[in-house]
C-alpha cells in the first residue's frame, strides 16, 4: 500500500491521544505514573545522566521524571502531542519527526535513546534502527519496548493490537535479531505484563511485553 507523506501524522493525530482511535489511550495506560515508573527504575540501572533521547516522545510523561537526570530530547510525529510535550516538560527540546526518516539531531549526539511501544506502529524498522544508531554515541545505550508477539499476545491482544494500528509484530527473538542485524549489542532482555497499570518486567521470553536493552558497538 502507498502512503501518502503525511501518513502517520494522519493516523496518529488528537483524535488517537484522546482514545477516540485508540484503545490503551482509551484506558488511561500511557498516562499511568506506575508504568513509567518501571522503566525509569530500568534505566537508571545502566545510565543516570549525559544527553537522552525519547523516540515517539508522545505528551513526554517518560521524560518528565527522566529530565531530573539527564538533558531531555523527544519527538514524535503528532504535532498535537508534541506541543503538549512541551508544556509538560519545558526544559526538554521537542521536535515534530517521522522516525523512519534521518533524525533532525547530530551522529553521535546522545548517550541513551528510549523507544517505547513504537517500532510496532511503523512500515520500515531497519531505517528507524539505523537511525538509532547513528544519533547514539559509541557504547551508547537503546531500551526498546514492544508487544512480544506470541501465541498469548495473538489471542488476548487481537483486537487491541488491530485497534492501535500495530502493522509490525515481533517476537522477542525477532526484535534480538533485528538489533543485531544493524550491530547493537543485547545487553539484557525481559518480558511482561501491564498488571492494574503498573509494568512488571521478567527474565523470560513468555510475558506479552517485550523490553530489549542494547548498546552501540
Amino acid at each position: 500500500m502507498k502512503m501518502s507523506k503525511n501518513y502517520y501524522s494522519e493516523l496518529y493525530d488528537k483524535n488517537y491521544f484522546l482514545g477516540k482511535k485508540s484503545f490503551f489511550y482509551k484506558f488511561g495506560y500511557k498516562d499511568s505514573i506506575k508504568v513509567w515508573k518501571s522503566r525509569l527504575d530500568i534505566i537508571l540501572k545502566y545510565k543516570k545522566k549525559g544527553k537522552l533521547l525519547d523516540v515517539g516522545c508522545a505528551f513526554g510523561y517518560m521524560l518528565i521524571p527522566l529530565s531530573k537526570y539527564f538533558r531531555v530530547y523527544g519527538f514524535d510525529c503528532s504535532e498535537y502531542a508534541v506541543n503538549i510535550a512541551k508544556k509538560n516538560v519545558k526544559e526538554g527540546v521537542f521536535k515534530v519527526h517521522n522516525a523512519e526518516e534521518s533524525f533532525p539531531f547530530r551522529s553521535n549526539f546522545f548517550d541513551v535513546v528510549t523507544c517505547f511501544d513504537v517500532i510496532e506502529h511503523l512500515r520500515n524498522n531497519d531505517r528507524l534502527i539505523e537511525n538509532i544508531f547513528d544519533v547514539l554515541k559509541e557504547r551508547g545505550i537503546l531500551f526498546l519496548t514492544t508487544p512480544n508477539y506470541n501465541l498469548p499476545r495473538k489471542l488476548l491482544y487481537h483486537f487491541p493490537d488491530k485497534m492501535e494500528y500495530h502493522i509490525s509484530l515481533y517476537h522477542i527473538n525477532e526484535v534480538i535479531n533485528l538489533l543485531k542485524k544493524h550491530n547493537f549489542e543485547i545487553i539484557n532482555y525481559f518480558t511482561g505484563i501491564n498488571f492494574f497499570n503498573k509494568s512488571v518486567w521478567f527474565k523470560t521470553k513468555f510475558g506479552l511485553e517485550t523490553l530489549v536493552i542494547s548498546k552501540k558497538v
